[in-house]
C-alpha cells in the first residue's frame, strides 16, 4: 500500500505501546480462526486525530490458544513494551481495531543515536510487489515530526469524503 493509500483507509495514525495481549479463538470471514487482541497504550496522535481512549484494543490475525498456534504470514506482530507507529482501522464486519493492510500498517521504532525515534519496517513485512509506491520507503528511517507532516499532507491532498469521518 502507498502511504496516500494507508492513511486514507486509517481511523487513526498512531504512536503506540503495546502493553498485554491475549489470543483466542473467533469468527473470521466465516471461518473459526485464532486472533490475538493486544492492548495498546497511544502516546501520540500522528494523524491529528487523538482517540477517544488512551487505550484501544487491537486484534491481529494469529496467535496461540493451549497446543494449538496459527501463524498468518504478512500480519502486524505487536510485541509488549515495544514503541509502534500503528495504522489501525475498524474490521468492516466485526467493528473491531485492526492493523490496517496487516504488516503493512505496522511499523517499529527504534532509537537513533540521539535517542530520537525513528521508523522502521515490520519484521513481518512480506516482499511488496511495488517496492518503489510502498508506505516503507517513504516512511523509513524518518523521525516521528517527519512521518506526522507526511500524514497531515496525504489527509490535505485528499479532496474524496475520508471513510473515518
Amino acid at each position: 500500500m502507498s502511504l496516500d493509500e494507508l492513511v486514507y483507509y486509517s481511523q487513526h495514525v498512531l504512536v503506540a505501546q503495546p502493553l498485554e495481549s491475549h489470543s483466542a479463538w473467533q469468527e473470521v470471514g466465516a471461518r473459526r480462526r485464532i486472533v490475538t487482541f493486544t492492548r495498546i497504550s497511544v502516546e501520540q496522535p500522528v494523524d491529528g486525530k487523538p482517540p477517544a481512549r488512551k487505550e484501544l484494543l487491537v486484534r491481529t490475525l494469529g496467535g496461540r490458544v493451549g497446543d494449538l498456534a496459527q501463524v498468518v504470514p504478512g500480519e502486524a506482530r505487536l510485541i509488549k513494551g515495544r514503541h509502534d507507529l500503528l495504522f489501525v482501522s475498524p474490521d468492516r464486519y466485526s467493528g473491531e481495531l485492526c492493523v490496517t493492510g496487516m504488516a503493512q500498517g505496522h511499523y517499529a521504532l527504534r532509537p537513533d543515536l540521539t535517542g530520537e525515534l525513528r521508523v522502521m519496517g515490520s519484521p513481518d513485512l512480506p516482499a511488496l510487489k511495488r517496492p518503489q509506491d510502498a508506505a516503507l520507503h517513504r516512511l523509513m528511517g524518518r523521525s516521528i515530526p517527519d512521518v506526522e507532516q507526511l500524514v497531515l499532507d496525504c489527509l490535505a491532498r485528499s479532496g474524496a469524503p475520508h471513510p473515518r469521518d
